[in-house]
C-alpha cells in the first residue's frame, strides 16, 4: 500500500503499526470533515492531500462488482471521494497478494503459523498466495466491515485475479466447505467457476 498516504490518514505508531489516531506534525487549523469510525477529524490539509493525491496503476486488481457495496459504505462513512476509497481498497489488494508472477495460487489454513501454515508452504513453493496478516482484524474493525464483506471485496478478488491470469489454484489443506475461512474460498471456487478438486501428490488441484 501507499504508505505516506495511509500514514497521513493513519500514522504508524511507536510498533510500526498503523494507528487510529490523527495525524501527527501537523499545524492545527479548525476540522472540515469528521471520520465517524475514528472520531478523527480531517483538516484541509489532509484532504486535500487524500483527495488529490496521484493516481494508483490499477492494472493488477480491476473494480468488481462486489467493491460497490463497500465503496459505497466507506465514501459516506470516511467522508472522502469515491476514487480514494477505491485507490484505498486497491492499495490493500495489492499488498495482501504475494507472488503474483507465480504459475501457482495456494489456498489453505493458517494453523496459528508456523510451518504448517499455507503461507509458509506458498513461500517455500514461490506459489502466489492471499495474506493480510494481522491487518485483516485491524481493517475489519476500521471500517467497520463483517466476514462477508472482508472476503467479498480481498479474498475472491485475489482468486479471481488468480483465474483470470491463467494461474492453477491449488490446495494444501482438503478443501472442504466446512464455514472456515478455507471453507468460503472452496464454496467461491465451486460457485463462479464450476471446479472439482483432484488429489495429486501433496495438494488438491482446482480443475
Amino acid at each position: 500500500m501507499d504508505d505516506d498516504w495511509k500514514e497521513e490518514l493513519h500514522p504508524r505508531d511507536e510498533n510500526g503499526k498503523f494507528s487510529s489516531k490523527g495525524s501527527v506534525g501537523k499545524t492545527e487549523q479548525k476540522p472540515e470533515t469528521i471520520d465517524i469510525l475514528h472520531n478523527k477529524q480531517y483538516n484541509s490539509n489532509e484532504r486535500e492531500h487524500a483527495e488529490n493525491r496521484p493516481k494508483k496503476n490499477l492494472n493488477n486488481f480491476r473494480q468488481r462488482e462486489a467493491d460497490v457495496p463497500v465503496v459505497d459504505k466507506l465514501v459516506k462513512e470516511t467522508h472522502l471521494s469515491k476514487e480514494a476509497v477505491e485507490n484505498l481498497i486497491h492499495d490493500i489488494k495489492n499488498e495482501s497478494v504475494h507472488n503474483t508472477d507465480a504459475e501457482h495460487m495456494l489456498l489453505g489454513k493458517g494453523h496459528g503459523g508456523g510451518g504448517n501454515s499455507y503461507v509458509n508452504k506458498a513461500e517455500k513453493a514461490g506459489d502466489m498466495y492471499f495474506s493480510m496478516g494481522d491487518d485483516w482484524e485491524e481493517t475489519k474493525q476500521r471500517y467497520k466491515l463483517d466476514d462477508d464483506q472482508m472476503f467479498d471485496v480481498f479474498n475472491a478478488a485475489a482468486i479471481d485475479f488468480a483465474m483470470e491470469n491463467g494461474k492453477k489454484i491449488r490446495f494444501c489443506d482438503e478443501p472442504r466447505d466446512d464455514g472456515s475461512g478455507l471453507g468460503r474460498e472452496v464454496k467461491y471456487l465451486k460457485k463462479k467457476y464450476n471446479v472439482i478438486f483432484m488429489k495429486k501428490g501433496d495438494y488438491w488441484y482446482a480443475k
